[in-house]
């Protein structure tokens, strides 16, 4: 199946965004071997609510700067766990340490290809 490379650089952009407001555990991964619905999951932590709601409304912004716009819904605004954005191709999650520890995403995909990242790194990584 393989993805388009505009889809991964822009899961490599939300990582960025999220880094950049200190969002934790960042994980890139690529679901298009395994999934029909999603191409790229960018999952990271935050340790408040008021975090969750900042690294949302910074990937929003940086999305819409890209020239994309959430396609499906942005569930969990009010939620004190989870915050589900849906660009299409690419979903970011963002947890709070309970809840990632909960859903276990990554455990779950298992068989996902993880993306290493930051950007610098050119290599990638079997699950």
């Amino acid at each position: 199946m393989g993805t388009d490379k505009r889809t991964e650089e822009l899961a490599r952009a939300a990582a960025d965004t999220l880094a950049e407001v200190k969002g934790k555990d960042i994980v890139i991964l690529e679901l298009s071997e395994v999934s029909a619905f999603a191409d790229f999951f960018v999952i990271a932590t935050a340790e408040s609510h008021v975090q969750m709601l900042a690294m949302a409304d910074r990937v929003r912004d940086k999305m819409a700067q890209e020239g994309l716009k959430k396609i499906g819904r942005s569930e969990g605004r009010e939620s004190r766990s989870w915050i589900l954005m849906d660009f299409g191709s690419l979903i970011v999650h963002i947890f709070s340490k309970q809840a990632r520890e909960y859903y276990s995403l990554e455990q779950f995909w298992g068989d996902a290809r993880s993306i290493l990242w930051p950007m610098d790194l050119n290599m990638d990584s079997k699950r």
